[in-house]
């Protein structure tokens, strides 16, 4: 029997000998030849000390309270693979794309590391990445209402699971990629609901019309959502601080690094406790803390192995 996400984050809680069946499913597909004794030791050693565990080279398990992250050293359109059909909440997705920007990075006065100009990988989201998202979504998803009745009785309309993915602001060079991707994604299942404007703090260097103003969420659902946002207080536009200090080389080390209330505010609105939030591109993902206390089960990935060190090591691995 193969359990969701959501299922495996009830079992991990549970008082129980062997609880988290998913990863060892998970696992096993991922790697074969780990024992499956290995697999069950660690995942009991995190579930009775609280804290994470490698359960294997490049995959690690943490528990925070009742909540749970999943953390994989891997391809996004591999992991997503392995996820069960209907098993997520909420996917957010920062992703490096060029959006039509070619030159990206190229001619610029930041430090260049890698060729390119980046630290990070620039992967196009495809007709794959979109099939797999609707695929590992929720379609029939508990919502909030403002009709008070249905609160009390607990009667929650139901509506497809949100994907929001992070875009430059549109101008002439973004303009084709962006519509391109949301016309994509339409076809491929998603209702296109609009967009989160972000404004960051720091004005940029002026070039592009603005380009390094800000930035945007777009915001699909698989499926039509029935009700209204799990905060009612959510904003259109989220307020974020440029993370970049160009004055101390170094600063960043990650130059795709975003401010985690971008992250945060969109997991408020729209995941509530008990739900499985994703990142197949997570990078340093410093939210990540913050949505485990929020009682948020997490599943993150990155394809670098840095960041995914990097992210067990600030969680205290080892312990």
């Amino acid at each position: 029997m193969k359990f969701t996400t959501k299922q495996l984050a009830i079992k991990a809680c549970a008082e129980s000998p062997e609880p988290l069946r998913f990863i060892y499913d998970f696992v096993h597909s991922w790697r074969p030849e780990v024992p499956e004794h290995s697999v069950r030791a660690r995942l009991h050693e995190a579930v009775r000390d609280g804290r994470i565990v490698r359960v294997m080279e490049g995959v690690y398990f943490a528990r925070s309270g009742e909540a749970q992250m999943l953390l994989v050293e891997g391809d996004a359109w591999e992991i997503m693979k392995k996820l069960d059909d209907d098993s997520l909440d909420l996917l957010l997705s920062d992703v490096p794309g060029k959006f039509g920007r070619e030159w990206a990075g190229t001619g610029t006065t930041r430090p260049h590391r890698l060729l390119g100009g980046r630290t990070y990988h620039q992967p196009e989201l495809d007709a794959d990445f979109f099939k797999e998202a609707f695929r590992i979504l929720k379609k029939d998803r508990e919502w909030n209402t403002l009709n008070l009745e249905r609160r009390e009785r607990g009667d929650w309309p139901r509506g497809g699971a949100a994907c929001v993915i992070r875009v430059p602001l549109e101008n002439k060079t973004t303009r084709a990629s962006i519509q391109s991707m949301i016309g994509l994604a339409e076809s491929l299942g998603f209702v296109y609901y609009g967009e989160i404007l972000v404004a960051l703090d720091v004005i940029g260097m002026g070039y592009d019309v603005g380009r390094d103003l800000g930035a945007k969420w777009l915001v699909f659902h698989a499926g039509e959502r029935n009700g209204v946002l799990w905060d009612l207080g959510a904003t259109n536009v989220i307020d974020a601080k440029r993370v970049r200090n160009p004055a101390k080389p170094g600063f960043v080390k990650h130059e795709a690094e975003k401010d985690p209330v971008e992250f945060l505010q969109i997991i408020k609105a729209y995941s509530r406790p008990g739900d499985a939030v994703a990142d197949f591109f997570c990078g340093v993902a410093k939210w990540v803390k913050v949505a485990l206390k929020m009682g948020r089960h997490v599943v993150v990935s990155d394809i670098d192995k840095r960041w995914v060190d990097a992210l067990a090591s600030w969680f205290g691995f080892p312990g």
